[in-house]
């Protein structure tokens, strides 16, 4: 990724030397900081027994939890909640029979009428993908070996800039309830997920943008329509992300904490799913504007949006003009990230070892 940041759209602020230099990636999760400081504490003492220099992130993630409905569910720093929109595989074995149907409502394609899962294949290397291949075909079979049920790792430091983003809304309107709409907007949901396109439908998934063809109930530049048409099974990722940094209190102007978000996520063909993503939908035109760009998390230099009106409700369109950048990456990288038999392989032998570097198609 430090390579290809430049052309990504990320400025002056990405770390690319530090981030350069990160071979592997450790993840460590916990619901407790007890457990937390324990199993880094064991990793320490792996990693120097094992020659590795261990260079542990300050910023440390910490889900903001929340409760909507009883439920608990996952926020991020502009409050909106953020653990709706992960992709259904098709034929998933992980889910029973009887429960595939509720599990791929808005989570699939919708095709002929009704959601399907997506193809294995674009989030497993393997398997056949949305356009019927397997892009492990060509290779040698030792190296079909150590891929066989991998996946591609994508890790982003995303800085929010949330007092920016208040102070913006602030700015068209002084009404809170009318400055949750105008943000809502930009997002093409609610702080609670409630979709835009009908958000009086039963399921906060079970909808597709087919019948809002203008951007009548959800503008064609919002967020989450940029980077989710919801067209096809194609270009999708499996994401989550963890806050880090604290939450500014609401009447607080600025209180010059930086705060963000660890953006990971998962596909097969890093070009053409986060790579396109990123520079062809978030920072590329869409919407009724030209020289419109995602309103929330495009890193282009200039960025305008249109909320398009609706002439039933008789209300009139709205254009955003030169917002402000509220979303920057510090830095990244991208991984392979093995199967179970990738990584017994790569534990128990060398590349070398493997035959993996002279074998033809490697």
């Amino acid at each position: 990724m430090p390579e290809r940041s430049k052309w990504l759209g990320d400025d002056a602020e990405f770390d690319g030397e530090t981030w350069g230099t990160r071979d592997i990636w450790l993840s460590v999760h916990s619901r407790t900081l007890q457990g937390f400081q324990h199993s880094i504490g064991k990793l320490k003492q792996l990693a120097e027994t094992s020659g590795l220099d261990l260079e542990e992130e300050p910023d440390h993630g910490a889900a903001w939890v929340d409760k909507v409905d009883g439920k608990e569910v996952w926020r991020e720093h502009f409050g909106f909640r953020d653990d709706i929109s992960n992709p259904a595989l098709a034929d998933w074995p992980g889910i029973a029979e009887d429960e595939q149907e509720d599990y791929v409502i808005g989570r699939g394609k919708y095709v002929d009428g009704k959601w399907v899962g997506i193809a294995a294949g674009e989030f497993l290397l393997g398997y056949l993908n949305e356009a019927g291949e397997n892009s492990l075909e060509p290779l040698s079979p030792p190296a079909q070996r150590l891929l066989k049920n991998g996946t591609f790792g994508v890790i982003r430091k995303l800085q929010q800039d949330v007092p920016e983003f208040r102070k913006y809304l602030r700015s068209k309107t002084r009404d809170p309830v009318v400055q949750a709409q105008l943000a809502a907007s930009m997002i093409g949901r609610d702080r609670n997920g409630v979709p835009a396109v009908r958000p009086n439908a039963a399921g906060m998934q079970n909808f597709t943008y087919q019948d809002d063809e203008h951007g009548s109930a959800c503008p064609l530049g919002a967020h989450v329509r940029r980077a989710n048409p919801r067209k096809d099974g194609r270009h999708r990722l499996l994401r989550r992300g963890i806050t880090y940094g604290v939450r500014l209190p609401e009447g607080v102007d600025d209180d010059k904490v930086e705060r963000g978000l660890w953006f990971v996520a998962f596909n097969a063909n890093i070009e053409d799913q986060f790579e396109l993503i990123q520079k062809q939908w978030l920072d590329g035109p869409v919407g009724t504007l030209s020289a419109a760009r995602d309103p929330i998390s495009s890193t282009d230099g200039t960025r305008n949006m249109a909320i398009e009106g609706d002439k039933w409700a008789a209300r009139p369109p709205l254009l955003l003009m030169n917002i402000p950048r509220f979303v920057t990456c510090l830095g990244g990288q991208y991984y392979l990230v093995p199967g179970r038999a990738g990584l017994e392989l790569l534990a128990k032998q060398s590349v070398r070892g493997a035959g993996l570097k002279a074998a033809p198609g490697w």
